[in-house]
């Protein structure tokens, strides 16, 4: 591992900081990793790092929201892993909302920063999201995209359309991670084609 001047040459140190790097998921309860984790980052610790406690926040940030129950934790997992985002017509769904809106009657600040910094798509209201997931998966089963003329249509170009490129009404629909994913699975998707006195005109969103 490299060495780094504002790391302490201590094995817990430089073992902890080594599981950060590799891994998203916060030390399994119990085993060493957790137990330096838990040294170095508590400011009531003896062993409190003010340094590397920092360092770990910038870049694994959920790791320190205070995971009250098992349901907060496998939220978190989900997210950082990349998963789907729980509807609310799950129990996970639900406790989602009651974590991250401050409306819900369990509301975490420090949860829902968390969830805007490394998940932004799954910060927009759910009847967007399904339409999203719909999207993707007719995207990656390799039909077609669904035309202009007809609402899932016209939900996928205001989706993907730069906020640059529509009525200012509509900027807040413009889903850059969203756009990634269909680039990805299907890029001809991008590709609007249109025709004008006679001409073909192909134009990419």
């Amino acid at each position: 591992m490299k060495t780094l001047k504002w790391l302490k040459p201590t094995m817990t140190r430089i073992r902890l900081w080594s599981y950060v790097k590799k891994n998203k998921i916060k030390p399994p309860v119990f085993s060493v990793e957790r137990g330096d984790f838990e040294n170095l980052t508590r400011i009531n610790s003896r062993g409190y790092d003010e340094v590397l406690s920092y360092k770990i926040q910038k870049i694994r940030p959920f790791w320190f929201v205070k995971s009250s129950n098992t349901k907060k934790q496998e939220i978190l997992n989900i997210a950082c892993t990349g998963g789907e985002k729980p509807l609310q017509s799950t129990r996970l769904g639900q406790a989602l909302r009651s974590y991250y809106y401050k409306c819900g009657g369990s509301y975490d600040v420090d949860f829902e920063r968390g969830i805007r910094k490394i998940r932004p798509d799954w910060c927009i209201p759910e009847r967007w999201y399904m339409l999203q997931r719909q999207l993707l998966s007719m995207a990656r089963a390799g039909r077609r995209r669904p035309s202009t003329a007809t609402k899932l249509g016209n939900a996928f170009l205001r989706f993907t359309t730069p906020p640059d490129l529509v009525k200012r009404e509509r900027i807040r629909t413009y889903n850059p991670v969203f756009k990634c994913k269909i680039k990805k699975a299907r890029p001809d998707w991008l590709k609007i084609v249109h025709w004008k006195d006679g001409k073909k005109i192909i134009r990419v969103v």
